[in-house]
Order: structure tokens, then sequence, then C-alpha cells
């Protein structure tokens, strides 16, 4: 009734209203999946059309085990935008592959079933995914399925997990999933609190180096100054120097910060410009005089603008 209204036509009370009546729905279709009991599957299935409570009524006939839902969701998955099969567990998600994979599936169809890849403690899901990211042949589904399995393993970590995103990111470097198998390979090692073999630091400043995807690239800068890889500093100066990219040279700067506790006597000409101007602009210095001389914000501009002097008298 309160919808019928129209969006322009709501008091405050018809929106509080709204909300309440929104969050008590969604709540009682939530305790009926989890009650696990068939006599809620055809309640249920009524607000599968209801474009504010489809997604979890679809997440309740999942838990459910609704495999006649399933397949009406499925057929129709194109067609809405608030369907969630993540209810059905690793079974709804090895039919989410299958769809994928038939011949001659349209692109919004596809488009909306890869949306449907999501990851979960499941090490039967965390399996799948890594074989989607790795092996095939789409790439939209590599991309999508190396995203969710990030997510998996932030809630199910496993030994081997590093090396599984180090083979992933040797192979994804240049594509847009890159991103992902380096958020994996660089969490693998900020959650152990340990630091890449030789081979995992080569790695890592090759995908700096040479990664085709600027996220990708800014993401490996990051990761080297948050693990601390003082191998990498000669290579962070030649990036701060060197690299095309503004972005990249900025995130190589503070990972040798990160580091080191130091900055550089060396810029891109661009960036000590930009950095004077920005030293020199009305407030900049009142701003940093209200910091202690131990806050790290302070240290680091203080030490930013020594390292620009240096630069300077360099290069008279």
């Amino acid at each position: 009734a309160i919808r019928a209204k129209g969006e322009a036509n709501l008091t405050d009370s018809d929106r509080q209203n709204y909300i309440d009546s929104y969050m008590n729905s969604v709540a009682v279709i939530g305790a009926l999946g989890n009650m696990k009991n068939k006599e809620a599957i055809p309640v249920l299935r009524d607000y599968l059309d209801d474009s504010d409570l489809a997604q979890a009524a679809s997440v309740a006939l999942g838990r459910l085990g609704d495999t006649e839902s399933l397949d009406r969701m499925l057929a129709n998955i194109e067609k809405t935008k608030t369907i969630d099969l993540s209810g059905y567990g690793d079974k709804g998600f090895v039919r989410i592959v299958e769809e994928i994979d038939k011949p001659g599936v349209k692109s919004d169809r596809k488009t909306a079933l890869v949306k449907q890849i999501s990851g979960s403690r499941s090490p039967e899901r965390k399996r799948l995914l890594k074989e989607l990211a790795l092996e095939h042949k789409d790439l939209m589904v590599r991309e999508r399925a190396s995203q969710a399995l990030l997510n998996s393993m932030l809630v199910n970590s496993e030994a081997g997990d590093a090396a599984f995103a180090a083979e992933l990111l040797k192979k994804t470097k240049n594509e847009g999933g890159g991103y992902w198998a380096m958020a994996m390979f660089a969490g693998c090692y900020g959650a152990a609190q340990t630091k890449p073999d030789a081979a995992g630091v080569t790695l890592l400043l090759d995908v700096l180096k040479s990664a085709s995807e600027e996220p990708t690239r800014q993401l490996a800068a990051k990761s080297i100054g948050t693990l601390k890889i003082s191998e990498a500093l000669p290579y962070l100066q030649d990036c701060i120097q060197t690299d095309k990219n503004k972005a990249i040279r900025g995130e190589c700067q503070s990972a040798y910060w990160e580091i080191s506790g130091t900055i550089p006597p060396v810029f891109a000409e661009e960036d000590a410009q930009y950095f004077e101007r920005y030293t020199h602009e009305n407030g900049t210095k009142e701003f940093y005089e209200q910091f202690p001389d131990t806050d790290p914000v302070k240290k680091r501009y203080i030490a930013k603008v020594k390292a620009l002097q240096e630069y300077r008298l360099m290069h008279k």
C-alpha cells in the first residue's frame, strides 16, 4: 500500500513504516528458511516476484533445498536483478556453472549467471573457484571467480593458498582478475605475518614493473610496502622517478616510506612541482603544525619536504 503511493507522495511516517515492514519481513523470511520447514516453500515462492523481498526469499528457498524454485529462478535469471542463489550452496553453484557453460548462452543471461558466482567457507567451493579462476575459457568468469575466491580465502584460509595465488597471479597479471590474484597473494602473507620467499619477491616486482592493469600494479606497490620487502627499495626508487603513471609513482613512494621510514630525494619533475605548489598553498603549513612531531602524518610530510629540498639542490 505504501509503495502504491509513489516515492514523491510518501510522508516521513510512511517511510518509517515501510522500513519497519521491510526489516520485519526479511527477518521472518530468513527465519522460515533457517527453520527448514518445507511448509514454508509455497509462501516463500510468492515473494520471488516482489522487487523488495525476492532476494531474501530466494536465499530462504535455497536453504530449504527447493529445487523446483531453483529451476524457475535459473530459467529467468536474466529477467531479475534481485535473485540470490547462494542459499543453495555448492549444489546450486554447480548448476550455475553448468548454465554458464551451455552452448549458445546469450550475453545478458551469461552476465546474470556470472553475478551469482560467490565465495563461501566450503572447501569444495574453493576447489571449484580455483578451477574456474585458473582454467575457464571465459574472461568474465575467470575474473568473477577470482574475486569470489579471494572472499573464500579470507574466511577459510588453507595451506597452499599462497602457492595457488602465485600461480594465478603469473597467469592473470595482465587481466582484470590479476587484481584479485594480487590481493590473494599479499593477503596470504599478511595474514600469516610472513614475507614472501625470493621467488615471491621476484613475482611482486615483476607485477609492479610489467603488469598491464594499473590497479594491479598499484596494489603490488602497496603490498610491497605493507609486507616491508626491503629488497624492493632500489626498484621503488626507480619507479618514483621514471614510471609513466603518476598514481603508481605515488604508491611506490608510500611503499618506500613504509619500509624505510624515509623518502628518497628523487621525483618525477611533474610530482616535484605539484608538491611544491601544495607546500605553498594557504593553510598547508598550519595544517601540519597542529600535529605533534611524533605523528606519522607530520613525520612523512617533513621527510617529503626534506627530500624535495635535496632533489632541488641536486638538480640546480
